[in-house]
């Protein structure tokens, strides 16, 4: 990781930080100028984010850039959970295009010569994620077309398992434990989903088929990662 000090120790390094600052100025006054909601910075947040870690340069802005999306996925999830402002959407939704961009630009690169970087790829990736599904979910199912149909709360807990296991199959089969690990956050807010909410909030045969399925797709994926080591 380069030090502030040599990044501004060279005319690249200072030009990079005074044009920085002005494009920084220059879009605070136009946020001014427009009167935007103040929900949309978390999409400027993740946009700045996700074009840090795209720049690789200095070496520590590709990590900055990924903890800047995931900042923004617990922050923006904290602010959606409080308000439930449909503003804070679009902010979501440029954070999990810009992780997936940018990991797939870094990741292959990081994976041979940073693996802080790697692993910070994809668990920008899974937080993302798992924060705009959530987000997704509640504001077009919950409270838009599937208000009424409780079946509608399996939706996140049996997608999350699927691409989790999937994730974890990936990475123990071609040997990269980021990818692997960004399974298991998936398949870990499943399970809990699937524990403490599923089985208070579904009733009768809806609780049952959830809760089978579940353990069946993480049963699956065990006999799946057993085969992989044979």
């Amino acid at each position: 990781m380069e030090h502030p000090r040599s990044v501004l120790a060279s005319d690249r390094g200072r030009f990079v930080a005074a044009g920085a600052l002005l494009l920084a100025m220059a879009a605070a006054f136009l946020w001014q100028d427009l009167d935007l909601r103040l929900e949309y910075f978390v999409a400027v947040v993740a946009a700045a984010s996700a074009a840090a870690a795209l720049a690789g340069w200095p070496r520590m802005a590709p990590a900055a850039g990924f903890v800047g999306l995931i900042v923004c996925a617990v922050g923006g999830g904290a602010w959606f959970a409080g308000s439930g402002a449909p503003a804070l959407l679009p902010g979501l939704v440029v954070a999990v295009l810009g992780a997936v961009a940018a990991a797939a630009v870094v990741y292959p690169r990081a994976k041979a010569t940073n693996r802080t970087t790697a692993a910070l790829a994809w668990y920008a990736i899974a937080a993302v994620m798992l924060v705009a599904s959530w987000a997704l979910y509640f504001r077009f199912l919950t409270l838009g077309i599937a208000e009424t149909h409780v079946a509608r709360r399996m939706v996140l807990t049996l997608t999350w398992l699927v691409g989790g296991v999937a994730l974890v199959l990936a990475g123990r089969r071609r040997e990269e434990p980021a990818i692997a690990n960004a399974g298991q956050v998936f398949v870990a807010a499943a399970f809990a989903k699937a524990i403490f909410y599923d089985t208070t909030h579904l009733g009768g045969q809806l609780r049952v088929i959830t809760l089978a399925a579940a353990g069946a797709l993480l049963l699956g994926g065990a006999q799946l990662l057993r085969r992989g080591r044979a």
